[in-house]
């Protein structure tokens, strides 16, 4: 293309030559605004999770739980007070988690004071909705101890660092969320979970929460037979316990089980640490 000269001065000033006009021969690609799936939450059967038998025979694989804390020096009881200082969001699993705001909430039973919180969940690709965690759902002394998501559903478990009759408020409790919608689903009563959740399929798996006077023993296979008192007899006083039911073993209160004709599988749920007080048998 050539290009034009224009002398001012006696200074020759070379001029570009004009931008080219716009072409149609490129097509123009449009970007798409993040998008956000929608959760199914409608309610289903679901098949036996676990069922009795000698050998392993279930068709999920070993998978590890979340157990992630978050903002526990701002939101839980500490000796000298909870922190006031005001974090960055963090980001888990896809979810972006941000500390709204705090309030002092007094003490709890053990004489330590802390914080009220308010918490508001988003995605981290900036698709749905912000959901926001009042004290509704958060009870005073808990933070965010482990977080699953399946797409836009989200579940956490909001726990306090202690024993249940320390917190009277309550908490321990898990909150099902839709990040599409920026809602609260459900949530679950108190103490059904003590920081960890494991997602398994349409299963929500969660470890309790519970005081330190009892702790519960669900027999998976073969049969366990539980006895109380200081009187050790299992000829007579011990009560079989058969697979798929559930024992209670009541603290500060003297008890003994174990298996007999057959070997037993459990599973024990309790808060530690667990201290053991031997006694002196009954003749």
């Amino acid at each position: 293309m050539p290009v034009a000269e224009s002398t001012t001065n006696g200074t020759t000033l070379l001029e570009p030559p004009p931008a080219p006009a716009p072409t149609t021969d490129l097509p123009l690609v449009a970007v798409p605004a993040p998008g956000c799936v929608r959760a199914d939450w409608s309610a289903r059967a679901l098949a036996p999770l676990l069922r009795p038998g000698k050998k392993p025979a279930s068709t999920q694989s070993d998978s590890a739980g979340a157990a992630q804390l978050a903002f526990d020096i701002e939101c839980t009881d500490a000796p000298g007070g909870a922190a006031r200082d005001s974090p960055a969001p963090v980001v888990i699993d896809g979810v972006e988690l941000r500390l709204a705001a705090t309030a002092p909430a007094g003490s709890t039973g053990r004489g330590w004071s802390g914080n009220q919180c308010v918490f508001d969940l988003r995605l981290a690709d900036n698709s749905g909705k912000i959901a926001r965690l009042g004290v509704q759902q958060v009870p005073p002394f808990t933070t965010i101890s482990a977080l699953v998501r399946s797409g836009s559903a989200v579940w956490l478990s909001l726990s306090f660092n202690g024993y249940t009759r320390e917190f009277p408020q309550g908490g321990n409790r898990i909150v099902a969320i839709d990040l599409c919608e920026g809602r609260v689903v459900w949530q679950s009563q108190d103490a059904m979970s003590n920081g960890g959740l494991l997602l398994l399929d349409d299963y929500l798996v969660s470890p309790y929460g519970f005081t330190s006077e009892r702790r519960y023993v669900y027999v998976l296979d073969g049969t366990w037979w539980v006895g109380t008192g200081n009187k050790f007899d299992p000829e007579h006083l011990a009560v079989p316990v058969k697979a798929g039911s559930f024992a209670t073993e009541s603290g500060k209160e003297v008890h003994w089980a174990g298996a007999r004709d057959e070997d037993a599988t459990i599973l024990i749920f309790g808060q530690g640490p667990i201290s053991n007080t031997e006694v002196d048998e009954a003749r």
